[in-house]
């Protein structure tokens, strides 16, 4: 007998009838055979887009009153999952993408961004659209800007932290919390959102100097020798996670998520 109950049924149900009310965009019975960067995994009941923070919102807070888990992905990419089919809502952010930008006095460029919008999105827009030379190396990196604070992206010098100025999450609650860059804790790979539960990443705050705009030029010449690099060696023939990654000790990196190296490493 199947282990999803009626109320489980029922449960989902409700979630639909709560979605069309709001107008908020969803798919039924997603497959990620063919949107997943590694075309592999099963299916998710429930594909859940919000466009608007007031969506958000309202999920959080029918979830949380329901008791009801989920998942937040972004570009469906440094991901694996499962076969079958995956029943725990997700909540996906990539229609969140708005970006906004203020010229300011002092010399800086402010520049906000919603995490669904895609990384290369975002570095496009800071180095073609602004002429701003700082985040060429990470133009190839898959997934959104929200995975990349999550997990303290960088690649070829540039870092996602480097003029992050603030981050702005939701929690269950629906509380808007606003956190410093100092307050995220980056270390490498790791930030202090990997020991919190139940929140949404929303927006980041970047500040970035005047002084780092260049000529169309220079930023074209930075980008071309980074993808060059990248076509060199990296497999693009068959599905792969977008990236390489790089660690500092593989076999620490291990040891957190396999026992046997946890006691090995531990020696």
């Amino acid at each position: 007998m199947s282990n999803y109950t009626y109320s489980n049924k029922q449960k989902n149900k409700n979630i639909f009838l709560f979605l069309k009310k709001k107008n908020i965009s969803f798919k039924k019975d997603f497959s990620l055979k063919k949107k997943s960067w590694l075309k592999a995994g099963g299916v998710f009941e429930l594909y859940i887009q919000p466009k608007t923070l007031e969506e958000i919102k309202q999920l959080i807070e029918f979830f949380y009153k329901n008791r009801v888990k989920f998942y937040t992905v972004g570009n469906l990419s440094n991901i694996i999952f499962r076969d079958g089919v995956i029943r725990t809502p997700i909540i996906n952010l990539r229609y969140f993408n708005h970006t906004n930008i203020i010229y300011m006095k002092n010399d800086t460029v402010k520049v906000t961004a919603g995490s669904g919008i895609s990384i290369y999105k975002f570095v496009n827009l800071v180095t073609n659209n602004l002429k701003i030379s700082c985040l060429e190396g990470l133009i190839g990196i898959p997934g959104t800007l929200g995975g990349a604070i999550y997990m303290n992206a960088s690649s070829y010098g540039s870092f996602i932290s480097q003029y992050l100025k603030e981050v702005e999450i939701i929690n269950s609650n629906s509380e808007l919390i606003k956190f410093k860059k100092e307050e995220i804790e980056f270390d490498w790979r790791s930030t202090k959102f990997h020991t919190m539960k139940d929140f949404i990443i929303l927006n980041a705050l970047f500040e970035f100097p005047k002084k780092n705009i260049k000529s169309s030029e220079f930023i074209t010449s930075n980008v071309d020798k980074i993808k060059n690099h990248r076509m060199t060696f990296q497999e693009k023939k068959y599905p792969n996670l977008g990236s390489l990654f790089a660690t500092k000790n593989l076999y620490a990196d291990i040891s957190r998520v396999n026992l046997f190296f946890y006691f090995l490493v531990a020696q």
